[in-house]
């Protein structure tokens, strides 16, 4: 449910807000050679699903899940991805960025 959603169903009254760490991934950009490992279909929907940022967390383990994540963007960071259709870039303009997402609850008290 949508903040908006609970605001308008609950109007006047107090909010609280929680956020859930277990919820947080940070997602590592797959090179598109691999894309087809990360692939998924719903046949009786005739859907394929396409994945093109790779999933990274621990439930229940934010310092190791900060360290390791930290890691692994340091060494994504430090190597570019050799591929023909793509030109070679210095490492100083390479982007290593991971994305953090973090799952928000939010009800009525």
């Amino acid at each position: 449910m949508q903040s908006s959603d609970v605001a308008d169903s609950q109007p006047g009254q107090q909010m609280m807000l929680t956020g859930d760490v277990n919820g947080a991934f940070r997602h590592i950009p797959i090179v598109a050679e691999d894309v087809g490992r990360f692939v998924g279909a719903f046949p009786e929907l005739n859907v394929m699903v396409i994945d093109l940022y790779c999933p990274f967390g621990w439930k229940n383990s934010p310092a190791s899940y900060c360290l390791a994540g930290a890691a692994i963007k340091h060494v994504y960071a430090s190597s570019v991805t050799p591929s023909e259709q793509q030109p070679a870039v210095p490492r100083e303009q390479f982007d290593a960025r991971a994305l953090l997402t973090l799952n928000l609850t939010l009800a009525p008290v």
